[in-house]
Order: C-alpha cells, then sequence, then structure tokens
C-alpha cells in the first residue's frame, strides 16, 4: 500500500514538471500581463528588468517617473506607485514634485497649487473655509486668534493692551476708536459715547456707573472697608462730586491737568472734596474712589512734608488692598507695574510694609515726619 502511494506521486511530479518549467520560461507583459507569444522589448533600470509586448510598446501611455509603458490612463508603474508617496490631503499618490512640511505631512504639486491656509500653510482641496477674505484649514479654524473686537481671524502681527483680556487685529488698531476706560479699540457702530464724547467700549459699559447715586455708594463701601481693615475713618464732610471732566475741574482749580485723572481730591482751606469721572467701570471706580477718600484720609492724619509722590503711592497702597480683596488682578497688577509716580510712589509704601512685616508700619510712617534721608517735600520730590 505504501510503495503503491509512492509510485503514484512520482507520477505526479513527472507531469508538473514540464508545467513549471513552462512558466519559468514564459515572459509576461508589464503593461498587459498576458503571456508574450510574439515580438517584445525588455527594458532595464538599474535592476529593474521588465518585459513588455510589442503591441503595448507601441500603444500604451508611459510612467511620468521611470518613462516605462504603463497601460492606457495609468501614470505610473506598478513599482513606481509602490515607491511614490500618498499625499496627505488628496490621498493620491504624489506624480512628480510634492512638498513636505515639518509636521511631516506631504502635499502633492496638485494640492499646493490650489487654495492653502493662511496660517499653516497647508491645502485645503473640498474643505476651504473661508473666514472674510483668508483661507483657512478646519485646524487652523479652530486654533486661529480672533480679534477681540471685530471677530475676525488674525493673520500676522495683532495688538495687545496692557491688563486688557484678549487680542485686537491691526485693522481695528489703526482705525478704531479707542475705549476712553480700558484703551481698547471700539469696532461696533454706532460707538457708545459718555457724556463729554468719550467712546467706552461694551465691556466697560456693563458696569459703568454713571449715576450719582451710584457713586456715592461707592464712596461709603470705600469709606466702609477703610475702617474695616485698618480702623481709618475721616471727619470731614467729603461731597462727590460726579463730572465728565477731571482736567477741567483742576484747570478751574488751578491745577494743571494730564487728561489722564479719573478722579480729584480737593481740599480748600477746612472744606473737602472728591471729584470723580462719571462712567467709571466698577474696577476702576473701586480702585479710584478708595484712593481719592485715602488722600482725605492722609489731609487730616498724614505729615505734610511727605513728597507728593510718597502720597500718591499711599493712596495707592491703600487701592491695591481693596482690589486684591475684590479679586480684580487685572486692576491690581496695573496699578503695581506703572512706571509713573503712582506706580514709583506704590512700590515704595509696600517695601515699608515688607520690611516692617506689618501694615500699621505704613501708617505710622505716612502720620510722622520724614525721617533724615527719607524723600522730602522740601527735596522737590
Amino acid at each position: 500500500m505504501i510503495l503503491s502511494r509512492v509510485r503514484r506521486f512520482s507520477l505526479l511530479l513527472l507531469f508538473l514538471i514540464p508545467i513549471l518549467a513552462y512558466g519559468a520560461d514564459q515572459l509576461v507583459c508589464q503593461v498587459c500581463h498576458k503571456s508574450i507569444t510574439g515580438k517584445y522589448v525588455k527594458l532595464t533600470n538599474g535592476n529593474r528588468t521588465v518585459y513588455v509586448c510589442e503591441s503595448c510598446m507601441n500603444n500604451s501611455d508611459k510612467c511620468v517617473m521611470c518613462g516605462f509603458p504603463v497601460a492606457k490612463g495609468k501614470k505610473l508603474c506598478p513599482s513606481c506607485e509602490k515607491k511614490a508617496p500618498t499625499c496627505d490631503f488628496c490621498h493620491k499618490k504624489c506624480i512628480g514634485k510634492y512638498s513636505r512640511f515639518n509636521t511631516g505631512e506631504i502635499a502633492c504639486n496638485e494640492c499646493m497649487s490650489g487654495p492653502v491656509c493662511a496660517r499653516c500653510g497647508h491645502p485645503t482641496p473640498g474643505v476651504t473655509l473661508e473666514d472674510g477674505k483668508i483661507n483657512l484649514c478646519p485646524k487652523c479654524n479652530k486654533e486661529a486668534l480672533r480679534c477681540a473686537a471685530c471677530g475676525s481671524v488674525i493673520i500676522g502681527q495683532y495688538a495687545k493692551h496692557p491688563y486688557v483680556d484678549g487680542v485686537f487685529c491691526m485693522n481695528c488698531e489703526k482705525i478704531h476708536p479707542k475705549c476712553g476706560m480700558c484703551g481698547r479699540p471700539i469696532a461696533t457702530r454706532p460707538v457708545m459715547k459718555l457724556a463729554g464724547e468719550r467712546p467706552i467700549c461694551l465691556e466697560c459699559l456693563k458696569t459703568s456707573i454713571l449715576t450719582q447715586d451710584g457713586m456715592q455708594t461707592m464712596l461709603e463701601t470705600s469709606a466702609a472697608f477703610a475702617f474695616k481693615l485698618y480702623g481709618m475713618k475721616v471727619d470731614h464732610q467729603l461731597p462727590l462730586h460726579l463730572v465728565d471732566d477731571i482736567d477741567l475741574v483742576r484747570k478751574d482749580s488751578g491745577m494743571p491737568g494730564s487728561g489722564q485723572e479719573l478722579g480729584l481730591f480737593y481740599r480748600n482751606g477746612d472744606d473737602f472734596s472728591i471729584y470723580v469721572l462719571a462712567g467709571l467701570p466698577l474696577e476702576l471706580a473701586t480702585e479710584t474712589m478708595l484712593h481719592e477718600w485715602t488722600h482725605a484720609w492722609f489731609a487730616e492724619n498724614g505729615h505734610a512734608l511727605h513728597p507728593r509722590w510718597v502720597q500718591e503711592g499711599f493712596c495707592q497702597w491703600m487701592a491695591s488692598k481693596v482690589l486684591k480683596s475684590k479679586g480684580y488682578t487685572n486692576g491690581f497688577v496695573r496699578l503695581r507695574d506703572r512706571t509713573d509716580m503712582y506706580g514709583k510712589g506704590y512700590r515704595y509704601v509696600q517695601s515699608i510694609e515688607d520690611d516692617a512685616g506689618s501694615p500699621q508700619a505704613v501708617f505710622k510712617y505716612m502720620k510722622s515726619e520724614p525721617a533724615s534721608g527719607a524723600p522730602r517735600q522740601r527735596d522737590g520730590q
């Protein structure tokens, strides 16, 4: 039985050997994939050799990369198609030149000749998003900065205002009016204006204090805060005036104006008054009111030989306390980082508290005559 099976297997091998030998010698056309029976052409490129029948050689297209014949309508031969990178945007094989981005993505020449994202430079075939006149890919449309004034996508340079959230396109920064409170450009039309023709942005307008009663409440709140924190009080009457132009009040009182003051403490003999700009948003009103109230306290309790910049620094120091207590971080940073005499004075007074480890050292300093070597009024400071 075993011998019989071996004989049958041997006979099968005898029949297969001629067939395999014939298949190994038979040439197959690279283009039509049929056995070549007539004339053919042998093509060699480096280690690569292909055979093409006469008919395909005369009637086929040519591979755009290697020049070998390919079937009608084809642009790449099988070998070049394997080697050619795939475009990450149209998902077709890259024929000829292509671009490679720093992210590793590849774009074919055809995609690069169409619309591209203005932010990252990637092609946007079939999914171009229009933002005005700017083409953006979906990723950049989601990630791109947008102007806090007009909402348009920002490509390239932009403006940022200290202590104001958001960034602004250069178009808004150059052509639109600026908010008289926070300085940001206002792109809305018509522009809201306070009395005195001061532009105000909608963000500041949300919390603006426009009435005498509202500002009077701020004054009473400031006095209560100072008393609760440090037992401070002002014995003089403090009439409050809501005005549209602090500079005008200063000039009428014989004082120079800078166009930047938001409030004013005014003393005429034994008469005390506070003037505050109408329309201040809540954060600025909180800072300004306690600052001016502290001037009144200093007029009753402070030593006159402290120079003005130290007095202003003391009032800023008190204002910083209320800003921090209310969580107005932007307002506190703005106060702390000022480079004028207000900022210089604040940092000087704050150093007194830091060195002593107690705010009471500040009050003792402000009530006393400046020591030898300390800033004094007669020094012209």
